[in-house]
Formats: structure tokens, C-alpha cells, sequence
């Protein structure tokens, strides 16, 4: 493994402006998933820079033959963002049973008052789903509030995942609230299902057909 950095410093201001690039070959951590992601040659490339207009971190370049990672965030009173973008070219090597890449996108705003509109769409086989959401009152005690939306034509391709055979198609839209103390909990959902088979002995025949539970 190998790790350069390089830039310069002003110790005046406490500014900086550094970029920061290195590769690895067949790192392992102990992990089966994660080493299998990181195998061969991973690379990465990063800057980052403080000035008067805050903190920016730039993730350039996060990249192995099975997966890459790039991503932004800019850090300042009222004004921040983030964003957050991977794909894992062949999901299985993580997820049995699941052939084929996944994408997933993550988004956030702060606004004016300090609040955090948040955004994430996940785009895998035979799986989609989105969340938005508001995190308030971040510096105090914190609120979550949003949205999910969920879908799976086909299940079949949990069917090694889940150690049975599963079929059928499932999909859930929620919304809710809660605080970061757990004292307010708000959640009103919607499940939909169709031919659901290997989901629990004795309740497969409940599945047949459209199913909605609200």
C-alpha cells in the first residue's frame, strides 16, 4: 500500500489546500464481502481545501476492480451539501443470488435555519427504493421526517439469501416522523404484495394474488 499527500498550509489563517492520492493491492481486512470489493488494485484520489469560504472535500476517485465511490461535501455556517455516489459492478459477490451492478446515490442540503433536506436512491437487481427525508433541530435534539419507497418485482433472486424459495413481487411506501430520543415515533406505511410463496410456513396461501396491508 502506498499513501502521498501533498499541498501546502497557511498557518496564518489555518488554511490548507492538500490532495491525497494511493493504491493498494488485495487489501484484506478479515472481512469476506469487504475483501472481495477491495481485491486486486484499489486507487484513490482526494483534495481538500479550507479557506474563507469554509471546507471542501472532493473524493475523486475510490475505485477497485468491483466497486467505486466518488463524492463531494462543502462545510459552512447555513449553506453545507454532500453528495455520495457508489457502484458495486456485480452485487453477488456480496448479496448470493443478486447478478448484476448496483447503484446508489446520496444527496443532502442544509438550509438557511440548519436544517438537512437528505435524498438516496438505491438502484440494485431486482430492487429499487428512495428516501427523502428532513433532519431538523441537528445542534439540539435532532427530528427525522420523510419518505420511503420500496419495490421488488421479483423475489426469486433473494431465494439463496433467504435459504427457502421465495416468489412474487413486494413493494412498501412509508412516511413518518421521530425524534432523536425516540419520545416521538410516527410511522403510517403501506405494503403491497402479489403471489408471495416462502415467506412462512402456513402464510404463503394468505399471499396468493394482490395483497394490500395498510
Amino acid at each position: 500500500a502506498a499513501l502521498n499527500v501533498s499541498g501546502q498550509f497557511t498557518p496564518l489563517t489555518q488554511g490548507f489546500d492538500l490532495t491525497a492520492t494511493g493504491e493498494t493491492t488485495d487489501l484484506a481486512i478479515g472481512d469476506p464481502r469487504a475483501d472481495a470489493i477491495l481485491a486486486g488494485i484499489t486507487q484513490l484520489e482526494t483534495t481538500a481545501v479550507r479557506d474563507e469560504d469554509g471546507l471542501r472535500i472532493d473524493l475523486t476517485t475510490l475505485e477497485s476492480d468491483a466497486a467505486s465511490l466518488t463524492g463531494a461535501a462543502s462545510l459552512r455556517s447555513g449553506g453545507s451539501s454532500a453528495t455520495l455516489n457508489g457502484r458495486l459492478n456485480e452485487t453477488s459477490i456480496v448479496l448470493p443470488g443478486l447478478n448484476g451492478p448496483s447503484d446508489i446515490t446520496i444527496a443532502g442540503q442544509e438550509d438557511d435555519t440548519r436544517d438537512w433536506t437528505v435524498n438516496a436512491t438505491l438502484d440494485a437487481p431486482a430492487l429499487t427504493a428512495r428516501v427523502d427525508g428532513l433532519i431538523g433541530n441537528i445542534y439540539d435534539l435532532p427530528t427525522v421526517q420523510g419518505e420511503l419507497q420500496a419495490s421488488s418485482p421479483d423475489l426469486s433472486v433473494f431465494s439463496e439469501l433467504a435459504g427457502r424459495d421465495v416468489t412474487g413481487q413486494l413493494s412498501v411506501n412509508a412516511e413518518g416522523g421521530a425524534n432523536a430520543d425516540l419520545t416521538r415515533i410516527l410511522v403510517d406505511a403501506t405494503l403491497r404484495a402479489r403471489d408471495v410463496t416462502g415467506a412462512d410456513l402456513g402464510v404463503d396461501r394468505l399471499l396468493q394474488g394482490p395483497v394490500t396491508l395498510e
